[in-house]
């Protein structure tokens, strides 16, 4: 279930859909399983820095070890109303899933949730952790005594026309600029711009009933794919500074939306629901 993690040795780590987890080596011969918890598996894992292994069931968050051993296990701290998943705090001493902060450690609670049923933590490229919904965005630091939160933005949800879209995924670039990619089952996917002092910079009202966050590259170029009514799966390359896309590329005999991503080598791979495996070569030659 989800995209599958890699190790730090090749190893490749896949959740199972009940809620075990499976890994193998890049040979593709299985190394160990470890038993589901009798519930379903609702996002693919994350690996830390010391190859411990975490992902989220509909019932409970897991830690696994590389040995394929329980390492712990708690309940789902928060409900996933739009993509769930887990992030990894730069220092990979927390696990957050949603608008909930946990011990790695440990697993234990550390937030309590917030009021905004859409908020949820992520992580710039900066190294820095926020925390984002639909009304504003805050700066997270950890302290000795617990943790800072500090306003860094406020959104105004009937100006920027976001209707019934909900922030799906949000990060900085390695520029300093924060995206938020606002989805909805009704509306098409809609790109906000700010910088780091909170002003609105821009607003890229896609095409795209299925926006994906394909990539970001280390030139802050941002890689945007979904799914044209009449045209299916596309995808377009954007930046902070210009709403107009600096490329754009259909999928060619594709079906299916664009569901899984990687950015390697300045190689872009992507796979749709339709069971397609795409790479799309020279990336930079089309900047």
């Amino acid at each position: 279930m989800g995209t599958p993690a890699l190790g730090p040795f090749g190893e490749i780590y896949v959740a199972n859909q009940d809620a075990g987890l499976t890994a193998v080596n890049n040979a593709g011969q299985e190394l160990w399983t470890l038993p589901g918890d009798g519930l379903t598996a609702i996002a693919g894992p994350i690996v830390g820095a010391d190859n411990v292994i975490y992902f989220p069931t509909d019932g409970h968050i897991r830690a696994v070890t590389s040995e394929g051993k329980p390492r712990w296990t708690v309940n789902l701290p928060s409900y996933a109303y739009n993509s769930p998943g887990l992030t990894l705090s730069p220092d990979g001493a927390y696990v957050f899933f949603e608008d909930v902060a946990l011990d790695a450690a440990n697993g234990a609670q550390l937030t309590k949730r917030t009021l905004d049923p859409f908020d949820r933590f992520f992580v710039g490229s900066n190294g820095t952790v926020y925390l984002g919904g639909a009304s504003a965005i805050f700066e997270w630091r950890a302290t000795a005594s617990g943790a800072t939160i500090e306003l860094l933005a406020t959104i105004d949800g009937r100006a920027l026309a976001l209707g019934f879209r909900v922030l799906q995924q949000a990060g900085v670039t390695p520029d300093g600029h924060l995206w938020l990619l606002f989805n909805s089952q009704f509306e098409d996917a809609k790109l906000v711009w700010f910088d780091l002092a909170g002003n609105l910079l821009e607003v890229d009202d896609t095409p795209y009933a299925e926006g994906w966050p394909a990539a970001l590259d280390s030139k802050s170029i941002f890689y945007l794919c979904g799914y044209l009514e009449l045209g299916g799966p596309e995808c377009r390359a954007l930046t902070a500074q210009s709403a107009s896309p600096r490329w754009q590329l259909k999928l060619p005999k594709a079906n299916g939306i664009v569901n899984g991503s990687a950015l390697v080598a300045g190689r872009l791979y992507l796979t749709t629901t339709g069971g397609h495996l795409f790479v799309m070569n020279d990336l930079a030659a089309t900047q």
